[in-house]
């Protein structure tokens, strides 16, 4: 199955005119309202013959272009856009300076095709609008563009009447009135107001994202991490310095690249190291003459001759058989090493010398040497791993444990790193990673690989408990009048697989609609008084139920994939995971839930909101993935693991219980991944109010709170 494209690199700063140099003509007064007919396609686009709004993409920074002035307030844009490959939109005000000085007002992803309506606040009067287009290739085309100025009543009519189709839509009108009245008695105007605005682009919990450059956020970074420096290799008494082999296949190659290849080794402030050459036969003129030359010059440069006919592997393997370094490494004749890259290397391998397998951070890198598109790894993910090549080319592996475990593979030449990487983790291993850009790729990473399956079966056909807990309130589902728990009932009884039992736990009211339903499904039923502990119920739960696995799950769940509970056994059966998550999806079907992490000692989930089908941070939401912590909204374990654990802290009654327990896993040595293959719809929040206690969170910061994410 093929892949479509992840990302495409956000786009370079360059000397393209200001909409007011380029159309001052156009821009004598103001307009209230733009159109369609207001666009104009600025640069690398070709428009279509007789169509409006619509071009072919020709170039790496295709932007369209509104060229009249809009003053400083808010703007009410809608929009309906289609673009034949995975793109994003940025938009951007010029203040006369130029687009590429102006800050990013809104990204807007588009996976084929976005309809949106959004507010935008221009803080200063622009001269022009501009939509920059992240793609390299395809068609784009508007079917819809309106732009109009809004004033501060009617900003606020909108902003009031989309947070009542909200409050309304999730049943919570009367909790929403108590919190803005609240506000409004104690005079906090402020978060009043935010709260108020939040909604402005729609009736939905899912927030908003600020804008965010990508490329000017990567340019400060690489400021700031030069600005530190390169600590000194520091040698311990009867150790020796490692010795490094990289390999470098030259055949195919031309222009200036083999060229910065090599004179990116030779930079290396690092000087135990030797480069293996192959394929030197097949490239001809200056470019084979200097590598000659050089390699005559250089002790540390050999050539591995008459290999020029052979394919990949064989040249690779050949220079494999010569090779004298303790740790061998591939580098890419178009990609180049940073200064600092094996003395990096070194001194992990001196701090840790059983270390078989070590790889660091890569970025991409222009011919004029620029540096763009970071890929920020996480720490060793073997279940990420096992799906995509995210350890890449910016990897060195034990050169002892690569001729034991076959060499290079003979695979496709696309293949053979990946091929190599697998089979050196397929046996145990100690494996490392280095948090720092080792490696510059001078080709786009390849975003649209064939991902592998996962292709683990369940052994035997184990006992899952299903453990939900549940108010049985009366809730409005999709503008009919039901239950959560009967409407999750009811989607689970799809699933395919058989062996499960379902245990509720449910307040002492239950009514006589809802227990006709639990007794029809021969539900193992308990009731709980108030308050209400979340942990204390699901850990009940589990001494009521007698399954070998225990699926955690709330009541405001349908289940979207019917083979949900085979995808999330499978992993969960592995003797090395603590705990297994799902890819959850809001009502509307955007990202809700695809794993945890934790920022500053608090639990986020990433890319929340996002389109179904975002490919997150270099595919990592199309793959299964290692992760610090899940959702307990949908969390299989093994009862095994749970008891081990202890279960759920009581001690946090509401919030951070599953989070603490998937964190705990982790520090018992087990992994946690979340398997996107398993989809669910929550419709979050519906049975209780968004809080969080001082208590809870005091004491998960007292407990977790140092605590440094590792993905």
């Amino acid at each position: 199955m093929r892949i479509p494209r992840r990302r495409v690199p956000t786009l370079p700063p360059s000397p393209a005119p200001s909409a007011s140099d380029s159309s001052g003509q156009r821009q004598s007064g103001t307009q209230k309202r733009f159109t369609l007919n207001d666009l104009i396609g600025a640069q690398d686009l070709e428009p279509k013959t007789g169509t409006l709004g619509r071009w072919r993409i020709t170039g790496a920074r295709p932007r369209v272009l509104l060229p009249y002035a809009v003053p400083a307030g808010w703007v009410r844009l809608e929009l309906k856009c289609l673009i034949t490959t995975p793109a994003s939109l940025t938009i951007r005000a010029d203040a006369g300076e130029g687009f590429e000085k102006a800050p990013c007002l809104k990204r807007i992803e588009v996976i084929n095709e976005v309809e949106q309506v959004c507010y935008l606040r221009l803080p200063y009067p622009s001269v022009g609008l501009c939509l920059d287009v992240v793609a390299e290739e395809g068609e784009i085309r508007f079917e819809r563009f309106r732009l109009k100025r809004v004033g501060p009543v009617a900003l606020l009519w909108s902003a009031c009447a989309a947070k009542l189709r909200l409050v309304r839509k999730y049943w919570h009108t009367g909790q929403a009135l108590k919190t803005a009245l609240r506000l409004f008695v104690r005079g906090k105007w402020l978060k009043l107001g935010e709260k108020l605005f939040s909604g402005l682009e729609g009736p939905t919990l899912e927030q908003s994202r600020e804008p965010y450059d990508e490329e000017q956020a990567y340019a400060r970074w690489m400021q700031e991490r030069e600005s530190i420096g390169y600590e000194s290799i520091v040698v311990k008494p009867g150790s020796r310095l490692p010795h490094f082999t990289l390999l470098l296949d030259l055949a195919g190659s031309e222009g200036p690249l083999p060229r910065r290849a090599i004179q990116s080794i030779q930079a290396q402030s690092y000087p135990a190291w030797e480069l293996l050459l192959a394929g030197v036969e097949g490239i001809h003129g200056e470019t084979r003459d200097w590598i000659e030359t050089l390699a005559a010059e250089e002790r540390r440069i050999h050539l591995v001759r008459k290999c020029h006919d052979q394919t990949v592997d064989q040249r690779l393997n050949q220079s494999l058989e010569v090779a004298s370094g303790d740790y061998v490494g591939l580098i890419n004749w178009k990609d180049a090493l940073p200064a600092h890259a094996l003395s990096m290397y070194a001194q992990q391998v001196l701090a840790n010398p059983v270390l078989d397998v070590v790889y660091g951070d890569e970025d991409q890198i222009r011919a004029d040497c620029t540096r763009f598109a970071p890929f920020f790894k996480p720490a060793w993910s073997p279940e990420y791993l096992s799906q995509w090549f995210y350890t890449g080319n910016a990897c060195i592996y034990r050169t002892g444990k690569v001729r034991e475990r076959g060499g290079i593979g003979t695979t496709t030449h696309a293949n053979h790193p990946y091929d190599l990487a697998l089979r050196m983790t397929a046996a145990p291993c100690s494996v490392g990673h280095i948090s720092d850009v080792l490696y510059h790729r001078g080709q786009e990473l390849d975003v649209h690989p064939e991902l592998l399956r996962d292709c683990r079966a369940i052994r035997g056909t184990p006992r899952v408990s299903i453990i939900i807990a549940s108010a049985c309130r009366q809730v409005q589902i999709r503008r009919k009048r039901d239950y959560y728990l009967l409407n999750c009932l009811r989607t689970i009884e799809k699933s395919t697989y058989a062996e499960h039992e379902i245990v509720v736990l449910h307040g002492e009211n239950l009514q006589a609609e809802v227990a006709g339903e639990l007794a029809r499904l021969k539900v193992i039923q308990s009731s709980y008084s108030q308050p209400f502990n979340w942990s204390r119920a699901m850990n009940h739960g589990a001494t009521l139920a007698s399954g070998d696995y225990l699926l955690f799950l709330n009541d405001d769940m349908e289940i979207v994939t019917v083979s949900w509970i085979e995808e999330m056994l499978r992993f969960a059966q592995q003797p090395e995971i603590g705990v297994v998550g799902a890819k959850l999806l809001f009502p509307s079907g955007r990202l809700q839930h695809t794993g945890m992490a934790l920022q500053k000692g608090r639990p986020v989930h990433l890319y929340y909101s996002y389109p179904r089908d975002h490919p997150g941070y270099f595919n990592n939401h199309w793959v299964v993935r290692n992760c610090s912590a899940v959702t307990g909204a949908c969390l299989m374990t093994s009862r095994q693991v749970f008891e081990q654990l202890g279960g759920f802290s009581t001690d946090l009654p509401l919030n951070y219980n599953d989070v603490e327990y998937c964190l705990r896993a982790l520090e018992a040595g087990f992994r946690n991944i979340v398997n996107p293959s398993a989809e669910l719809i929550h419709f979050e929040l519906g049975t209780r109010t968004p809080a969080v206690s001082p208590e809870e969170e005091a004491l998960f910061q007292k407990r977790w709170g140092s605590w440094r994410d590792p993905y």
